[in-house]
């Protein structure tokens, strides 16, 4: 390869003898595997009834049979259908993916003869979700009165409303020190500083105590700089797109700080740092390369109206705030004015 020139981001990528991808495809897959099990995560059980923490409800009907459409009335009342393919679940509000999940035989529930609704949790496998031990319960007990029946356990033994509280709060117990566990155990760097990890795999949080200072200060590492010869950076680059793609597809709500990713591309220097055999530059590339091809497709999808109608909004807001501080120096103003005519009134009637 003594021939190949070193290559910027406007010429084509050399071509280098193919080499066997097994470190990046382990690296993406590893994520999306279940190594319990030996096969892909979204092939996994929703639950395990030989763990130790496996939940089992019923909801049992007062008469002989449910008489209303058990279907609908789950869904009415807040039950889903998860992401992961497992029925209709108590889904998770980031990722979709199933907390709580509802059984029920469907023979005896297509000749109308349903009697029994399984309700199965394991809060050590399901995702995490803060209050979702609360929420479970709100939502079963809407279920379970729209369809004029109770809450059992496993045995059939109707539970009390207390009872009942304490298994969401039991589940939310589990859920917090699950969150701990995630968020909150950090790996000593040195003396100084502790290493968190971020959302990302590549992204990380250090909380460092500098010198004569008694807070900690956490510092964001939102794309660290890989250096690497110009093939192994650009792998490194697909990756972590990939990591980031993958990530905004499984969650509603998290986001993985994508301003702060691109302010530190730019910012460090590696976006410069182009040496073909040790640059941190490659990394960068191809990943800013992939984010404005996906960008480039998300414009032919996005609708226009959406956009227009967040111009209109923010120049409706921006015009009412102009009134608004135009409304309150007019006001500042009379008001000093009035306070100037008193003081004067008060002088003149001193004086006299």
């Amino acid at each position: 390869m003594g021939n190949v020139s070193t290559p910027s981001r406007k010429t084509a990528t050399p071509v280098a003898k193919a080499a066997t991808p097994v470190a990046a495809t382990e690296r993406i897959a590893e994520s999306n595997f279940d190594p319990a099990h030996g096969r892909p995560v979204f092939r996994k059980d929703s639950v395990d009834p030989a763990s130790p923490l496996f939940i089992e409800l019923q909801v049992l009907p007062r008469q002989p049979y449910f008489a209303a459409d058990h279907n609908e009335v789950a869904r009415n009342t807040g039950f889903s259908l998860c992401k992961n393919g497992g029925g209709l679940a108590l889904a998770d509000v980031d990722t979709g993916i199933g907390i709580a999940y509802v059984r029920w035989n469907g023979f005896t529930a297509a000749v109308g003869e349903l009697k029994a609704i399984a309700i199965h949790c394991d809060p050590e496998r399901c995702p995490v979700e803060l209050q979702a031990g609360g929420r479970l319960v709100g939502t079963l007990t809407d279920f379970s009165q729209q369809l004029d029946g109770y809450i059992a356990d496993g045995l059939g033994r109707e539970l009390a409303a207390a009872e009942i509280a304490a298994i969401g709060e039991h589940i939310d117990s589990i859920m917090r020190r699950r969150w701990d566990e995630i968020h909150e155990v950090g790996v000593p760097i040195d003396a100084n500083t502790v290493r968190f990890r971020g959302a990302l795999p590549f992204q990380f949080y250090d909380q460092v105590l500098a010198p004569r200072k008694r807070i900690p200060e956490m510092r964001g590492h939102f794309f660290p700089a890989h250096r690497a010869n110009y093939y192994a950076g650009r792998a490194e680059g697909a990756i972590r797109a990939l990591q980031l793609i993958d990530f905004n597809l499984n969650h509603k709500i998290k986001r993985p700080a994508f301003a702060a990713m691109l302010e530190e591309i730019f910012k460090s220097g590696q976006w410069d740092d182009l040496g073909f055999n040790n640059g941190s530059g490659h990394a960068a590339s191809e990943f800013v390369e992939i984010i404005e091809a996906v960008f480039q497709l998300g414009c032919s999808v996005v609708s226009k109206g959406w956009l227009l109608g967040r111009v209109q909004r923010w120049e409706r807001t921006a015009a009412e705030w102009d009134e608004h501080q135009a409304a309150s120096r007019a006001d500042f103003v009379e008001r000093m004015r009035a306070a100037r005519a008193a003081k004067k009134t008060a002088r003149e009637g001193g004086a006299g």
